[in-house]
């Protein structure tokens, strides 16, 4: 299991991408909407790091999260080989999972989130 990136919700992509780019030098893996989550996401490589910006585009988690909270940090995602082992452990661990897709992620992969409150408050991403 290894870090797969950092998720933040930002109100403009564009202006996120401008500050973030310029700051840290970053470069633009992946730009693109999301209809399933309805957000518009781009994907900023930073030496070893990769952080999500995810600006919502229409009704869901997202947007509410953003009315909520504001911008900011949303969630960090670990790649893994087996999803369905990863999800097993964990929930054997008294982790519950609150979103679970084998198609949904945005590289086509499967993806899978666990409940803030066995995460000590951070939602936590599964990618495979």
């Amino acid at each position: 299991m290894k870090i797969a990136h950092l998720g933040i919700v930002v109100r403009s992509i564009d202006k996120a991408l401008s500050l973030w780019k310029i700051a840290l030098k970053g470069e633009v893996s992946y730009r693109k909407k999301y209809e399933r989550e309805n957000a518009e996401i781009a994907m900023l490589k930073v030496g070893n790091v990769n952080i999500e910006l995810l600006e919502p585009v229409g009704e869901g988690v997202l947007k509410r999260f953003l009315e909520k909270r504001g911008e900011g940090f949303h969630h960090i995602a670990f790649k893994v080989s087996d999803l369905n082992k990863t999800e097993k452990k964990f929930n054997s661990l008294g982790f519950e999972t609150v979103e679970s897709s084998r198609q949904a992620g945005i590289d086509g992969g499967g993806a899978l989130f666990f409940n803030p409150k066995f995460t000590m408050g951070i939602l936590m991403e599964i990618i495979s």
